[in-house]
């Protein structure tokens, strides 16, 4: 009788054992590594989404990540309990339809003395088009009795680029509007706007965890409907870690090795 519980019999199908001796086709597999001895590290991911993985949901883009990690053979830690997931954290969710050139998030693995380099390839090679792991790099284990600092909780905000179409406005036009509808909601003091042509506005916004702090919302607001609609192109360059005096700095300096 089988006696492993894996969830395929149940009262019409029946795995069938078969009598004759079977040893030679089938190997037995490798012995797994006791996970309690095992030393787990994070490892901290700088991505690009790019192409038609803007239209994947963050919850589809944990699956890839929870998908690619698995086939790329690296050794991941996984939660406990009924239905364990690869310990993956992101920094901050993109909105959908946003191309990114700096996304953050870590994943807990084991910690293995290869170079970065050999660990992107395998990573990029198990992801589907659309995404890059273009830096990679091991977070230094929590001091002893303190806890560990989670990358969402550590985030301080974004950089984003707008292309503004000629046919529909200026830079310099959206960047009057903006600077209007922050006024008005009380929030001037965590944006920072550039312009570096015609076309193409900057701005650099803290994040304050309120509907005043969302760039879509705002120009929603500005054009009357969602922005993706006007023909305008909006791009996340980059995300900020806060430091301990809270200023913006890169997540590999709030995340040392």
């Amino acid at each position: 009788m089988c006696t492993d519980h894996c969830g395929v019999c149940n009262k019409t199908v029946k795995v069938t054992i078969p009598e004759e001796d079977i040893s030679e086709f089938f190997k037995p597999a490798k012995t797994v590594k006791d996970q309690s001895e095992v030393n787990w590290r994070r490892l901290l991911l700088t991505f690009r989404k790019y192409g038609p993985a803007i239209y994947l949901g963050h919850l589809d883009v944990m699956n890839v990540f929870e998908r690619a990690l698995q086939r790329s053979g690296l050794n991941i830690d996984f939660s406990r309990g009924f239905n364990p997931k690869p310990k993956i954290e992101f920094a901050q969710p993109l909105s959908l339809g946003i191309t990114s050139k700096s996304e953050i998030c870590t994943v807990q693995m084991e910690y293995i003395d290869t170079p970065i380099s050999t660990i992107l390839g395998e990573l990029n090679i198990s992801l589907p088009s659309g995404f890059e792991v273009i830096a990679a790099s091991w977070i230094a284990p929590a001091a002893e009795g303190r806890k560990t600092v989670k990358v969402m909780g550590a985030f301080w905000g974004s950089d984003w680029e707008i292309e503004v179409p000629e046919e529909l406005s200026t830079s310099e036009l959206l960047m009057k509007e903006l600077d209007r509808e922050i006024k008005v909601r009380g929030v001037s003091d965590d944006f920072h706007m550039t312009i570096h042509d015609d076309s193409r506005l900057f701005v650099r916004l803290r994040h304050g965890g309120t509907r005043h702090h969302n760039l879509m919302r705002l120009l929603e607001s500005i054009y009357g409907k969602p922005p993706l609609q006007t023909g305008i192109r909006i791009f996340r360059t980059a995300c900020w870690a806060s430091d301990s005096c809270g200023s913006p700095v890169k997540y590999e300096m709030a995340f040392p090795s």
